[in-house]
């Protein structure tokens, strides 16, 4: 049952709709039942932004998918980033948060281009976002651009100083800025364009 996989907490995999003919799914509560189906809430999944207490850096995305394959390796305590690491030998490198909680944080706007988390630690550390990580994804802290790891393979993560502070992810893709580049420079032919025979009748009319 894959509804046991703890990948499946990880995703942040809140609600299992079934036939209610099935068994429950794995630590989980029933919240209806209707004509025949089954609603259940997964209590053991994760939110969807957390810090993470366990953190493995590797250089690549393959190395990435070993590690969250192999055996022990547990997704509701580790997180593997993607991440330059200035060993030369290109070892995994590994960093944990202390006994206290890693820190707190709480999504306080969530649209499909934008989403802001307020965040609270004493020591700072990887803040993950458990939406698809994809080209286009710009993450900013206090309004200072910083840079947007890949987290699981899937995910996205940041890495946050201590204090309160504020994380935005913002969709900005290439081709839209580009886009916006073009349609400003358009506009501005056009004023040229409608600007420039005026200015020239006006000479031309000076005594």
């Amino acid at each position: 049952d894959e509804t046991s996989s703890p990948f499946f907490d990880l995703l942040n995999v809140r609600y299992v709709l079934t036939r209610d003919s099935e068994p429950p799914p794995a630590h989980s509560e029933l919240l209806l039942t209707a004509e025949g189906l089954a609603i259940y809430e997964n209590k053991q999944a994760l939110p969807r932004a957390f810090f993470a207490r366990r953190v493995i850096s590797v250089k690549d995305e393959g190395e990435m998918l070993n590690i969250m394959k192999g055996p022990g390796f547990d997704p509701l305590s580790t997180v593997v980033v993607r991440q330059e690491i200035g060993n030369p030998e290109g070892e995994p490198t590994v960093s944990q948060a202390g006994a206290s909680p890693p820190g707190e944080a709480t999504i306080t706007e969530a649209r499909r281009n934008r989403v802001v988390v307020e965040t609270a630690s004493e020591n700072g550390g990887l803040l993950v976002l458990s939406d698809n990580y994809y080209p286009g994804w710009k993450a900013f802290i206090d309004g200072k651009g910083v840079e947007v790891l890949r987290a699981n393979h899937t995910m996205r993560a940041v890495r946050v100083p201590p204090g309160s502070r504020v994380v935005s992810f913002d969709f900005v893709p290439e081709v839209f800025k580009a886009s916006a580049y073009a349609s400003l420079a358009g506009a501005f032919a056009v004023l040229v364009a409608l600007v420039a025979p005026a200015s020239r009748k006006k000479r031309d009319a000076a005594p």
